[in-house]
């Protein structure tokens, strides 16, 4: 069996700005520098740039719930957006961070098979990094066992 060295992350945010300080996060304070661990991150700004390049392999989805949408493209809803995922790649951790404080909204999509829900606030990143920390280690773990 092959030792896990890179795990693949899709950043779904509309919001350039934020996804590329999540990018640099993840890059530069996720793991330990000694780690052989590298990421391949990709980022989609829309829900359909996100379906049109996904792949079955991906590990963990960043994905915010509110996004825009672009003209000429399909209008998903969060919840839609994830039931296409799950239907796509189930073995992938999907991760929420929005700006919603809806709590309903949120139990809902446990409900449909979110890994975490994150609000973004001043501290998302911090719960980001032990979310995403707790999901590796979890795909790590379903890799061996």
């Amino acid at each position: 069996m092959n030792l896990i060295s890179n795990i693949k992350i899709v950043i779904v945010e509309d919001d350039q700005y934020y996804a590329e300080s999540l990018k640099a996060h993840i890059q530069h304070h996720l793991v330990k520098a000694e780690s052989n661990l590298t990421f391949d991150i990709k980022h989609y700004t829309s829900a359909q740039g996100c379906l049109n390049g996904l792949e079955k392999n991906i590990d963990i989805i960043i994905l915010d719930y509110n996004l825009e949408s672009n003209p000429g493209n399909l209008h998903y809803s969060g919840q839609e957006l994830l039931k296409i995922i799950n239907g796509f790649c189930n073995d992938c951790k999907v991760i929420i961070v929005s700006g919603q404080k809806d709590q309903d909204v949120a139990i809902e999509l446990f409900q449909i098979g979110i890994y975490e829900y994150i609000e973004k606030d001043e501290d998302a990143l911090i719960r980001l990094s032990s979310t995403l920390r707790r999901a590796i280690r979890d795909k790590i773990l379903d890799h061996y066992i």
